[in-house]
C-alpha cells in the first residue's frame, strides 16, 4: 500500500523505507571478510562502476564457495524479509519468502569515492560495513553515505518554517547493514581515513513474499 496511518486522521504516503540495524553475530567475523576482500583484490583487476578509485570486486560474491560469504548471507536474508513484510504490510506469522542476492566488495583507501547512482531492476539494495576506518576531525563527511530524496518536484517554498526536502547521511560503523529499495540515490564521500574501508554492498530481487497458514 502507498498510504498507511501515523496518526488519527494522518497517513504517510510514498515514503521509503529504511533498514537500518548491526549484525552482532558477524562482527567476530569480519576479520575473514576483510582478508578475503584484500586477497580477492590482489587476484583481480576489479571492476569500474560507481566508483573513483578504490577496488570494485567482479562477479557475483554470493556465487562464491567460502563459509564465510554463506553466513553472510544467512543474516541478510531476514533483514530482507523484514523489510519487504513492512512494505507489503503482511503480519503473518510464516511467510514463504524468496529473493536473490547479487553483492560485489569495495575497497577504498584514502580519497577513494562513491559518485551518485542507484540499481535499477532490483527490489532493494544494501551495504554491510567490513572494516569502516577511522573518523577523521577535520573531515566530518569522510567515508559518509548521502541518499538523495527521491521527491524531485518536493520543492521548498518561501515559508522555510517547514522545509519538505532534507538530506539524509549515516556515518557508518563495523557491522551497521543498511538495507533500501533500489530506486534510492546514493554516493559516499571519499574517505580520509588512515588504512582501508572494505564495505560489501549488494542488490536483491524480492521473488517470493506469501502468507502461510
Amino acid at each position: 500500500m502507498l498510504a498507511r496511518p501515523v496518526g488519527n486522521d494522518v497517513l504517510l504516503t510514498y515514503g521509503t523505507l529504511f533498514l537500518q540495524r548491526r549484525l552482532d553475530a558477524m562482527l567476530p567475523r569480519n576479520g575473514e571478510l576483510a582478508a578475503l576482500a584484500l586477497k580477492l583484490r590482489a587476484e583481480q583487476a576489479g571492476a569500474a562502476k560507481s566508483n573513483a578509485g578504490g577496488w570494485h570486486s567482479d562477479g557475483n560474491i554470493f556465487a562464491r564457495p567460502e563459509p564465510i560469504i554463506a553466513e553472510l548471507a544467512r543474516h541478510l536474508q531476514p533483514a530482507l524479509q523484514h523489510i519487504s513484510m513492512v512494505a507489503r504490510q503482511v503480519t503473518a506469522a510464516r511467510v514463504d519468502f524468496q529473493a536473490t542476492l547479487f553483492g560485489w566488495i569495495n575497497v577504498n583507501g584514502p580519497g577513494d569515492y562513491n559518485n551518485p547512482h542507484y540499481h535499477p531492476g532490483n527490489t532493494w539494495s544494501g551495504v554491510y560495513y567490513v572494516r569502516t576506518g577511522a573518523e577523521v576531525p577535520d573531515r566530518p563527511m569522510s567515508g559518509r553515505i548521502e541518499f538523495i530524496d527521491p521527491r524531485t518536484r518536493c520543492e521548498v517554498g518561501p515559508n522555510m518554517a517547514l522545509g519538505q526536502a532534507g538530506i539524509m547521511r549515516v556515518a557508518p560503523e563495523d557491522g551497521m547493514l543498511l538495507i533500501f529499495p533500489s530506486y534510492l540515490e546514493h554516493y559516499v564521500h571519499p574517505y580520509f581515513g588512515p588504512g582501508e574501508r572494505i564495505t560489501l554492498a549488494f542488490n536483491s530481487l524480492v521473488q517470493t513474499l506469501t502468507p502461510l497458514p
